[in-house]
């Protein structure tokens, strides 16, 4: 049996929901199960599809995911999300930004907070199987951050500069408001505000050794755009170790910066 399977380029989005542990311990496992099935599932599996529909069953009316041209793969685990593309052209990567910001904004609204990284690279996809560089870049990425939100890779922004998506967005928002009324076209404009450049706070922990903070300028999902103020802060316990303080300050900090600046 021929077992070799061509990788694809693609991107990778890989998100942890941040305090999982904590909620587990206030919840019990059955408990968390419960939660995780009737509210987080049903968010993520919103976020992949892209697109609603609505149904009517046992005579009541419930919206839910439709796939389509805007959907990502996913797969979920734990605490943890994995989103994918089928390949890595421009339609791709308007799919993960996507899916990144309605799980981040998902995330902060139920108070689940997520920290997510966009990485690029090869895949195998599965089932049973998922492999590949692509995977390797998003979890080094997402796990160096201190704060709840998401980054691209530096070899992800490296990519998406060399194809010029990003100015490819911005002309393809600007093709489709052309005949838009002034109020519509501000709504429309303002979806190219859901990527901007930000120092995110990282930190390096190498093991024997105390842990360095620091900061990565890099692209990172504006989640504020259309999201309720206040939403950091609202999204975590209070916490008094000084990590966890940090994460929660770096992510408030990040909110009131957005809402400053990315207007």
């Amino acid at each position: 049996m021929n077992s070799t399977v061509t990788p694809i380029s693609c991107f990778v989005g890989m998100f942890d929901i941040l305090g999982f542990r904590a909620l587990r311990n206030s919840r019990s496992t059955a408990g968390l199960y419960q939660h995780f099935v009737r509210s987080t599932l049903p968010t993520i599996e919103h976020a992949a599809a892209g697109a609603r529909e609505t149904i009517t069953r046992n005579g009541q009316q419930f919206e839910v995911p439709k796939q389509g041209e805007f959907s990502c793969s996913y797969i979920g685990f734990s605490d943890t999300v994995i989103f994918s593309t089928p390949d890595d052209s421009f339609t791709s990567f308007l799919k993960i930004v996507r899916a990144s910001r309605e799980l981040l904004q998902s995330g902060f609204a139920t108070k689940t907070p997520y920290r997510g990284a966009i990485g690029y690279g090869d895949l195998i996809p599965g089932p049973p199987v998922f492999i590949g560089s692509a995977i390797e870049d998003a979890y080094l990425g997402e796990q160096s951050q201190v704060w709840a939100g998401c980054m691209l890779t530096s070899v992800a922004r490296e990519f998406i500069d060399s194809r010029r998506y990003l100015s490819e967005f911005r002309d393809f928002l600007a093709a489709e408001t052309a005949n838009l009324s002034e109020n519509q076209r501000e709504k429309v404009l303002l979806a190219g505000k859901h990527i901007t450049d930000y120092s995110v706070p990282v930190s390096r922990n190498p093991r024997n050794s105390v842990a360095e903070y620091l900061t990565f300028s890099t692209y990172v999902i504006d989640w504020t755009v259309g999201m309720f103020a206040g939403a950091a802060a609202q999204a975590f316990n209070p916490a008094e170790e000084d990590h966890p303080a940090r994460i929660i300050q770096n992510t408030i900090d990040f909110e009131e910066w957005a809402r400053a600046n990315n207007r």
